[in-house]
C-alpha cells in the first residue's frame, strides 16, 4: 500500500513540474490589441475554454466565403475541431482550427451553459469516433 502511495505522490510531483516547464516554454496569451494571422493552435482554444474567454474568429467554410464569429469554446478534439457556441449566429458550432484565418482572444468572459456543456462533450466524442471510423475504413 505504501508503494502505491509513493508512486501516486511521485506522479503528482512529475505532473506539477511538467506543467511548470510547459508554461515557461508556452506562456499563456494575454490581452490582444489586434487580430492575429498566426495559425490558431489548440492550446489557445484550450486556454480560452479553461479561462472561459470569448474568441473572435474569421473563418472560411469549404466552398464558402469568409465569415466572422464570436465563439464561446467549450471543448477541443484531438482531430483539431473546436466545439462551442457562436454568439453572433446563436447556435452551436464545430469548426476545424485549419479553417480559422484570423483570431483574437478577448478579455470578455462567458458563463458556461450546462446543456451546452453536455452537447459539447457528446459532439467531441462523436467527432473523434467518426474520424477513427473513417481511418479504420481506409485500411
Amino acid at each position: 500500500m505504501a508503494g502505491w502511495l509513493i508512486l501516486l505522490v511521485g506522479l503528482v510531483i512529475v505532473g506539477i513540474i511538467a506543467r511548470a516547464i510547459w508554461n515557461r516554454v508556452h506562456p499563456p496569451i494575454g490581452p490582444m490589441a489586434a487580430p492575429s494571422a498566426e495559425p490558431f493552435r489548440l492550446r489557445y482554444a484550450r486556454q480560452a475554454a479553461r479561462e472561459q474567454r470569448l474568441v473572435w474568429i474569421r473563418y472560411r467554410l469549404p466552398g464558402g466565403p469568409a465569415a466572422e464569429g464570436l465563439i464561446e469554446i467549450y471543448h477541443t478534439t484531438w482531430t483539431g475541431q473546436i466545439i462551442g457556441w457562436c454568439r453572433l449566429r446563436r447556435r452551436r458550432c464545430a469548426i476545424s482550427k485549419n479553417q480559422i484565418l484570423a483570431w483574437k482572444l478577448l478579455d470578455e468572459r462567458f458563463e458556461p451553459v450546462h446543456n451546452m456543456e453536455a452537447w459539447a462533450v457528446r459532439e467531441r466524442w462523436s467527432v473523434q469516433l467518426r474520424h477513427l471510423w473513417e481511418a479504420l475504413q481506409r485500411r
